[in-house]
């Protein structure tokens, strides 16, 4: 099995704002805007944890974009089924690395805390999706979410404009059988706790710590199959700077990585 660090939600590029953690601790992670018309999503359509997007914009100081924005919903993690499209040479990637049915996207993104003094900034994990089905090409993702009634981004444009399209999908009864845990196998973490902030404390957000008990890099030399490594062969530091979407790790080469996520989930508030 693989578990893939998905980096998802605004950005510096992409918004220019983070996604808030909220005063009672809920993390709610917004989708990127888009520029293509054929998005079947405004902010105004969306809601986190039964708040709207729109609402969330003017509590990130997000000025440029408003509730008739279109965005780029996805993943979608709080319906039945869950779904997460990728396309381009991001997923030409993910396929050269074999990720598909099986597999655990852990989704992060950059998250603020507005309502403490500091204010501090992180990556921070926000939901996920085991992977029970991989629908390939636009053709086949359009009439996956026309038999659904799903409306998806990656299945709203013409056939030629996503290379290499592909959606991953989590079936609606299955659950987290890869970690051995009866929880549902796609969802959203409700609140924020350290075990989910991979930024080191008192460092910027791309300064990651990786917990001691499941990560070394003596145990785990060569722990992502792509771009990110350990800073230093001395210490448990990894700086995840640069362009990149997903990082993935194989837990036959590192098999403390199966204890690591099956102790986020035990240990973390789920989105009912």
């Amino acid at each position: 099995m693989k578990i893939i660090l998905s980096r998802k939600g605004l950005d510096s590029s992409a918004g220019g704002k983070p996604s808030p953690i909220l005063s009672n601790g809920q993390i709610l992670s917004i989708p990127i805007p888009t520029s293509d018309k054929n998005s079947p999503h405004r902010y105004r359509d969306v809601s986190v944890n039964n708040i709207n997007a729109s609402d969330l914009l003017s509590i990130v100081g997000a000025k440029k974009l408003h509730a008739n924005t279109t965005c780029h919903f996805d993943p979608l993690l709080s319906l039945n089924i869950g779904l997460f499209g990728q396309a381009g040479n991001a997923q030409r990637e993910l396929d050269n690395l074999g990720v598909g049915e099986g597999d655990l996207f852990l989704f992060f993104g950059w998250f603020r805390d507005f309502y403490s003094n500091k204010k501090t900034d992180c990556h921070h994990i926000f939901g996920w999706l085991q992977v029970d089905q991989v629908i390939k090409g636009t053709a086949e993702i359009k009439k996956f979410c026309e038999f659904y009634k799903i409306l998806h981004p990656h299945a709203c444009s013409d056939e030629h404009r996503f290379k290499y399209n592909t959606l991953f999908v989590s079936d609606q009864k299955s659950m987290l059988k890869s970690l051995n845990i009866d929880i549902k196998s796609h969802g959203l973490f409700a609140r924020t706790n350290n075990k989910l902030i991979l930024t080191e404390t008192g460092r910027t957000r791309s300064n990651w710590h990786m917990p001691e008990k499941y990560f070394s890099p003596s145990l785990n030399p060569k722990l992502f199959e792509t771009r990110l490594k350990w800073s230093t062969q001395k210490s448990n530091r990894i700086c995840c700077t640069g362009y990149g979407q997903e990082f993935v790790m194989d837990s036959h080469r590192n098999p403390s990585i199966i204890d690591w996520a099956r102790d986020l989930f035990l240990n973390s508030e789920i989105v009912k």
